[in-house]
């Protein structure tokens, strides 16, 4: 290396003492004089228009060296969301938008709230209005009022076209070990709603708790045949007409002959009348059809045009202008399943 001399006499020379810069002050590649008067290369590295970039709270250690000013350190970009707000609705969510909040914001909820609720059973539908409402009570279901037991006493009963009907205390009846509830009145109640006495039950038989006094059917002196008494002997004439014990049953449509076996004054009576268990078995529609037959044998075949009704159960033959001992046979066209239960003269 050239040495370089300095004049260091005279009024105009320089003062080495008065060197401040040192090698890390001086950007390198360029030189300088030290303070023992040498040169020397400068070691501050040139940084030029160094910059960076910082994250979200980060932080960034400038390196040293020299800058040249126009470097820059930077943060994110960041979106200004003031005072944000946000409104949620039942078991809704927001979402919070990125961005720098100052703050101020707030998330809330405005929903209708609704207190203690007690809702009394009945029979119709009702509504409990808790739709879009939170509830900060309880919803009480009360208990049914007015509850009954199974095995309640009805208050009253009777018979109407349908059956026998019960009247029953107001109230919900709780099941028994069956999961059922009923009433009951007593058999003697039952008995005088259906009419049950005595003398119409069998003797001996308890029906609903009456003991039985009736020992059959008593025809009268006028009866020709009254429920299995046959005070005048009868004979049937087709096959598919039946004896039975308290009637005589007629299958179906159909014109029957009987006829009785002992002749009878029929002078002092002016009806013989035709009775059937049911109503409908006679009709008006088929009283032409209706057949009288006597005669002075048994089985006469002469038929008798005498003025013939029906009345209810019964056909009603107007026999006033008949005389004298005969016998008599009767032609009946009955509906199905008649069951012809009086034979008898007025």
């Amino acid at each position: 290396m050239s040495d370089i001399l300095f004049p260091v006499s005279g009024g105009g020379g320089g003062n080495l003492d008065e060197i401040t810069a040192s090698a890390e002050y001086v950007k390198s590649p360029y030189t300088f004089m030290n303070s023992e008067g040498d040169i020397e290369e400068g070691t501050m590295v040139d940084r030029e228009n160094w910059g960076a970039a910082v994250g979200m709270n980060d932080r960034v250690t400038v390196p040293e060296g020299y800058h040249d000013g126009s470097g820059e350190v930077y943060g994110p970009t960041v979106t200004q969301r003031g005072a944000w707000t946000s409104r949620l609705g039942i078991n809704g969510k927001a979402m919070i938008p990125e961005g720098y909040h100052n703050g101020n914001g707030y998330v809330d909820q405005d929903i209708s709230t609704l207190g203690e609720q007690k809702v009394v059973p009945k029979l119709s539908r009702h509504t409990l209005w808790t739709a879009n409402q939170y509830m900060t009570g309880n919803v009480i279901i009360e208990p049914i009022p007015n509850q009954k037991n199974a095995a309640t006493k009805a208050l009253s009963n009777g018979v109407n076209s349908q059956g026998l009907y019960f009247y029953i205390p107001e109230g919900y009846y709780l099941p028994d070990g069956t999961g059922n509830s009923w009433v009951y009145q007593t058999l003697a109640e039952v008995a005088k709603a259906l009419g049950i006495t005595a003398d119409k039950v069998k003797k001996g038989v308890t029906l609903c708790g009456v003991v039985g006094t009736f020992e059959g059917y008593v025809a009268n002196a006028n009866d020709l045949y009254y429920r299995g008494i046959y005070n005048n002997p009868m004979n049937l004439e087709n096959s598919n007409m039946e004896f039975r014990s308290d009637c005589i049953a007629f299958p179906t449509l159909y014109t029957y002959y009987l006829h009785f076996t002992n002749p009878v004054n029929l002078s002092a009576y002016s009806k013989l009348i035709v009775e059937d268990a049911r109503s409908g078995v006679f009709t008006t529609s088929y009283i032409d059809r209706q057949r009288l037959c006597v005669g002075s044998s048994v089985k006469p075949t002469t038929i008798k045009s005498v003025p013939t009704s029906v009345s209810g159960k019964s056909l009603v033959f107007d026999i006033s202008s008949l005389q004298g001992s005969q016998y008599i046979r009767l032609g009946l066209y009955v509906a199905s399943n008649a069951q012809i239960i009086r034979i008898r003269l007025e």
